[in-house]
């Protein structure tokens, strides 16, 4: 890589980066989740982060203990895991991102 190719991405999201499996597998969850509940019901009703918190930890658990897909779904448990910590996010940051205004400390320098 020259040094021209590092200035034109210096400072920019590396989104290149991303694995796009592990993001299609992602959206299955959410797809999942928008047939059994209802679309984007987790930013209504009566959720909490905390209820996310248990959830991502039981994905967690199950992964850890071997069990690598999710028996109900046959999705990754990493991407259930994935999909409820983006919900928790979502909490902390209200509906920044809906804004398209990062958060991130590298897209909000002052």
């Amino acid at each position: 890589m020259e040094k021209s190719d590092l200035k034109i991405i210096s400072g920019k999201c590396q989104v290149q980066y991303l694995i796009p499996s592990f993001l299609w597998e992602v959206g299955e969850v959410l797809s999942h989740g928008n047939k059994k509940y209802a679309p984007q019901n987790w930013q209504w009703g009566e959720h909490r982060p905390l209820e996310y918190i248990g959830a991502t930890m039981r994905h967690l658990l199950k992964y850890w203990s071997g069990e690598k897909y999710d028996q109900e779904t046959g999705l990754h448990h990493l991407a259930h895991a994935t999909a409820s910590l983006m919900f928790i996010f979502w909490y902390d940051n209200g509906d920044a991102l809906a804004n398209r205004v990062c958060q991130c400390p590298v897209c909000n320098k002052a």
